[in-house]
C-alpha cells in the first residue's frame, strides 16, 4: 500500500482528503504541523508528500528542503492556496514534482499522485561534504539545506573542485 504523508493546518481539509485517499488504496499519515511533520518523517517510510505552504509553525517549502537534506527524493506535491508565481516557482526549484492551486478536485489530485509515482526518478549522483551537498544532476548546491545560486560556469568548477579533492582524498 502506498503512503502519503499528507501536511495541512486545516483540519477539515485534512480530514477530507484523509478520507478519500484512503478510499482509494491510500494509506495516509496527516500532520498539521512542520514540527509534527518532520517527526513522522524521521520514524516512517513515505512514498508520496503532500505538503501545504502555510503551515502554523513554519511553511512547506522549508519542509520540502528539510525532507530533501535528509537524502529524501520521494516525490513532493504542494497544496496551495498560494498562487503567486513566485511561490510556485520557489517550490519547484527546491524538489516539487507538482504544484496544485487550491481549489482541486480529488480526482486530478489522485491522477497528479498516481502520476509522480510512475515517473522514474533521475539517478542522483549526491556530493556531500560537511554543510555542503552538490545533486550533481540537478546542477544544484546546497549549503546547511539553502540553495547556493550558481552560474553554470561556477557549478562547473566547483564539480571539477570537488571531483580532485575526492580523488586525492580516496587514493
Amino acid at each position: 500500500m502506498t503512503r502519503l504523508l499528507l501536511v495541512e493546518d486545516d483540519h477539515q481539509i485534512a480530514k477530507a482528503l484523509g478520507i478519500n485517499l484512503g478510499l482509494s488504496g491510500y494509506s495516509v499519515s496527516v500532520a498539521h504541523t512542520v514540527a509534527d511533520a518532520l517527526s513522522k518523517v524521521a520514524n516512517e517510510e513515505f512514498q508520496v508528500f503532500l505538503l501545504d505552504i502555510n503551515l502554523p509553525d513554519g511553511n512547506g517549502i522549508d519542509l520540502c528542503h528539510e525532507i530533501r537534506a535528509l537524502g529524501n527524493e520521494k516525490p513532493v506535491l504542494f497544496l496551495s492556496a498560494k498562487t503567486d508565481e513566485e511561490t510556485v516557482v520557489k517550490a519547484m526549484n527546491i524538489g516539487a514534482e507538482d504544484y496544485i492551486r487550491k481549489p482541486f478536485g480529488v480526482e486530478e489530485l489522485k491522477a497528479r499522485i498516481a502520476r509522480a509515482l510512475r515517473a522514474q526518478p533521475l539517478p542522483r549522483n549526491i556530493v556531500k561534504a560537511g554543510p555542503i551537498t552538490m545533486d550533481l544532476a540537478r546542477r544544484q548546491v546546497l549549503i546547511n539545506g539553502e540553495i547556493l545560486n550558481l552560474s553554470r560556469r561556477e557549478f562547473d568548477i566547483l564539480t571539477i573542485l570537488a571531483q580532485k579533492i575526492w580523488r586525492r582524498h580516496n587514493s
